[in-house]
Order: C-alpha cells, then sequence, then structure tokens
C-alpha cells in the first residue's frame, strides 16, 4: 500500500496480531542536518552533509538558503552539496515564508542580521506567528541589527536589514528556548568583533546548545565556554572551513520506537543511533530502564552472539525490550522537552502515577504540548494533570472514544500512534503532520506489524 498521506485526514491504526519485535532504521536528525546546513552554507567552499534529514523543516531551510544564493544540490542518495560562503548571499528584497519550522525562523534570524543580504521579510504559518522570538530580536539589536516587526511585538513576522555586524558583547535569557541561543552562536562567526554571549537565568534544553557546539567545532569554530554560568565566546576571526559531515540519527525520532516497545512488552532495535550519543533524547533511556525496560545497545561488550549477528553491521543501534508490567516513573524531562509527548504515552500505560516535569518550554512548540497533550489523553480515557512545567498521568487502559487530534503538531501525532501498539480504535487525525520532523513514520510504524490504513 502507499504510505503517503497527504491528501487523507484520517490514519487509523489497528494492533499487531503478535508481539512486537522488529528493527528501525531512523533518518539524520533534523537538529544537526539544520545546524550543519547554516555552518556549510557560512564556509567558503564545497561542503558535503551525507544522509541529511529529509524532514520538511530541513526542506524549507534548503529552500531559503537557496533564495539567498547558496548553490545546494540534492542527490538521489539523500545527500547535499553546499557551495557555501557569507560573501555568497545576494543583497536584494525578498519574502521568506518558513512555514511552521521553528529552527529554520529562529537560525535564519541571526544568518540575515549578520550577513549583507538586504531587506528580508521573514515569515510563517500562523502559529509560527504566535511563538516567541522577542528576546532573540533583542539580543541581536544590542549587536547592532535591524529587526522590525510586522505584526504582534515579540512575534514574527519581521523585516531585517542585513548588514555586516562588529558584534562584541550581548546577554539573552535561557529560560524560553535554546534555539535563542543557538542561533546567536552559529552566526557569531560573521561578527567582525567575535562574540561574548551571556545567558541569564539558567538555560533550557542545554543539550541542543550541545549539538550546537559540536557541529560548530566539527566545522571549525571553537566555543570556549566561560567560567560565568551558560557563558559562551568566539573570538575575532574564526572562520567555518567546508568539509564532509554526516549528521547522527534522529534521537527525538527514536524514542517514539523505544516507547512501543516499553508499552507492548515487546523489543525494538533502533539503527543509525548510538547510546553514547550527546543527544538529550538518549536520557529516555535509563527513564525506560527505571520503568522495567530492558537496554541494549551496539556500544554494551556483553551482547549474545546472536544479536550481535542481527546487527553486524557498522551502524550502532539500541534495542528496547519491555516489561511484562511497566512501572510509573517521576521524571526530569529538562534534558529531552522533545520527548515529554512519548513519555506522556509511555506513563499512559504504566500502572501508577507518573510525575513528568522539566517541561515549561512545551506551551510554545507547535502546539500547547501540555494542554494539549492532557486533552487527548482524556479522549482515550486516561487521566491527567497539569502545570506550566509539568504532567501528572495516572496509567491505565487506553481506550478512544474518538479520533486523536494532532494541533498541528507532529509530535501529537507520532506519540499518541504509539497506542496502536497495545489499543485497537486508534485514529490519528491530520497523518501527513509527520513530514515536519520524519516524513516515513507511517512506513515504519507499519513495519512493526501495526495496521496503517489512510482515509477521510
Amino acid at each position: 500500500m502507499s504510505f503517503n498521506p497527504a491528501s487523507s485526514s484520517l490514519a487509523k491504526l489497528t494492533p499487531p496480531e503478535n508481539r512486537i519485535a522488529g528493527t528501525i532504521t531512523i533518518p539524520a536528525s533534523k537538529s544537526f542536518s539544520n545546524r550543519a546546513l547554516i555552518t556549510a552554507a557560512l564556509a567558503s567552499g564545497r561542503s558535503l552533509i551525507r544522509g541529511a534529514s529529509p524532514s520538511e523543516d530541513t526542506v524549507a531551510l534548503i529552500n531559503a538558503l537557496r533564495v539567498l544564493g547558496i548553490s545546494i544540490e540534492m542527490r538521489s542518495d539523500g545527500s547535499l552539496i553546499v557551495d557555501g560562503g557569507s560573501e555568497r548571499i545576494i543583497e536584494g528584497e525578498r519574502v521568506i515564508d518558513v512555514g511552521p519550522a521553528g529552527t529554520t525562523m529562529r537560525f535564519l534570524l541571526s544568518l540575515l542580521a549578520a550577513t549583507r543580504s538586504g531587506k528580508t521579510v521573514l515569515r510563517g504559518s500562523e502559529r509560527m506567528h504566535q511563538r516567541p522570538i522577542g528576546e532573540l530580536v533583542n539580543a541581536l539589536r544590542e549587536l547592532g541589527a535591524e529587526i522590525s516587526y510586522l505584526g504582534t511585538e515579540g512575534c514574527p513576522p519581521v523585516e531585517i536589514r542585513g548588514k555586516a555586524l562588529a558584534g562584541g558583547a550581548a546577554s539573552i535569557p535561557g529560560t524560553t528556548s535554546s534555539q535563542f541561543i543557538s542561533s546567536l552562536l552559529l552566526a557569531a562567526p560573521c561578527f567582525s568583533d567575535g562574540l561574548n554571549l551571556k545567558v541569564r537565568g539558567g538555560l533550557v534544553s542545554s543539550s541542543y546548545v550541545g549539538t550546537t557546539l559540536d557541529v560548530m567545532e566539527r566545522f571549525g569554530v571553537t566555543v570556549t565556554v566561560t567560567d560565568e554560568p551558560h557563558g559562551y565566546h568566539i573570538p575575532a576571526g574564526g572562520h567555518y572551513h567546508p568539509l564532509s559531515y554526516q549528521p547522527e540519527g534522529d534521537a527525538t525520532g527514536a524514542t517514539y520506537w523505544w516507547g512501543i516497545a516499553a508499552i507492548s512488552g515487546g523489543s525494538v532495535t533502533v539503527r543509525n543511533i548510538s547510546r553514547t550519543s550527546r543527544q538529550g533524547d538518549l536520557a529516555i533511556l535509563d527513564i525506560l530502564s527505571g520503568m522495567g525496560c530492558t537496554i541494549t545497545s551496539s556500544t554494551d561488550t556483553s551482547q549474545g552472539s546472536h544479536e550481535a549477528a542481527e546487527n553486524s553491521d557498522s551502524m550502532p543501534w539500541v534495542k528496547v525490550t519491555g516489561p511484562a508490567r511497566l512501572r510509573a516513573t517521576n521524571a526530569d524531562m529538562t534534558l529531552l522537552p522533545d520527548s515529554g509527548q512519548t513519555m506522556a504515552i509511555v506513563a499512559a500505560c504504566a500502572a501508577g502515577t507518573s510525575l513528568l516535569t522539566g517541561l515549561e518550554t512545551l506551551s510554545k512548540k507547535e502546539s500547547d504540548r501540555i494542554g494539549d497533550t492532557i486533552r487527548e489523553l482524556a479522549s482515550v480515557g486516561i487521566s491527567a494533570t497539569g502545570s506550566a512545567h509539568s504532567m501528572t498521568i495516572i496509567g491505565g487502559t487506553p481506550t478512544p472514544s474518538r479520533s486523536i487530534a494532532t494541533y498541528h503538531d507532529h509530535r501529537m501525532a507520532m506519540a499518541f500512534a504509539m497506542l496502536a501498539a497495545t489499543s485497537p480504535g486508534i485514529a490519528i487525525s491530520d497523518p501527513k503532520v509527520t513530514g515536519k520532523s520524519y516524513p516515513d513514520f507511517w512506513r515504519d510504524l507499519s513495519s512493526l506489524g501495526i495496521g496503517v490504513s489512510f482515509g477521510e
């Protein structure tokens, strides 16, 4: 069957006939891919990004960079050839619409402000125009950028008049979005005087800043973490260098398959991800282990010969096997907020009451990921409450009373689709929304024996 849900308003799911036991090869991380695209675009010369993310967010960034004058060739194997350099950016007037791609919006804002790009209107979807960027704009203005709001103060759309910026010292709160910090750091080599960035009031989702530092270092720019909490220094004269780069697999995408293993008592091996990855979402493995799951990986020295033979190629893998009875958990999600909905579904199927904390950024995502998740849990008979930074979930047996609303949020769709591993009657509205980060999600779900059909 076709797994393209583009013209369908509903995905109807049926549980597998047998215990789940399968292998999924996850796509490249859009977090790594998008950071690599920005650095490659600013590196003077030709870079090869092998196996880049196929997500709609990454495609949105590719299209935007092409509009700016950066040559990006997409090969049949998914690799990207990027002919970069800030000198290639065309100075002119343009409108760039990034749709719902938040990372693309934030990363482009600093790049456009710090290069001779001319006048650009940067806009997005209706939800994007409700998401905050004011703190990033203020920091860029502190560095000399010319940015004007065209709608609601503090939100897109904005008009940017790009020019060479000296840089220097700037400060920014770290409690709204780590993408603001990443955006400034990625553009910092464009500043003639470098950047001294002070992050005030703590830093949410700090693992994503770690991803940024990792990619920047690979492309030749080392960021010094200063003695003050969450301070960063990039000296004048730093330049990105073109290279061949392969993004890691998407750890957030992997969490859905590990979660399915956990709630079904089955086992799922996820390939193209290593347990030694610095991605924050790998912390879910420790949480699942505490709930009774068994974790094995390609980094284990004690793996059995049969499992080693099954995964004998060089691609790293992590396998989760669910218990007969899944225990509730108290989990701090500060390092893995994008897995908040995954853990909410796992908690909904566990015995007892679970508390998920560290979720304060979720209300500002593609949907209100706390309120909307609680609402949809109620639709399958699971009691949950929330605060500005947490969810409390009483586990039980999910029983759907209607189709799951996804609120234009890819993670709502993928998380609630997990329920089909054990519960009949699950239907997910607007299934095409998964293309934002994981275009082949429904095909991979089907490969585990879960029935997938599309309709109205």
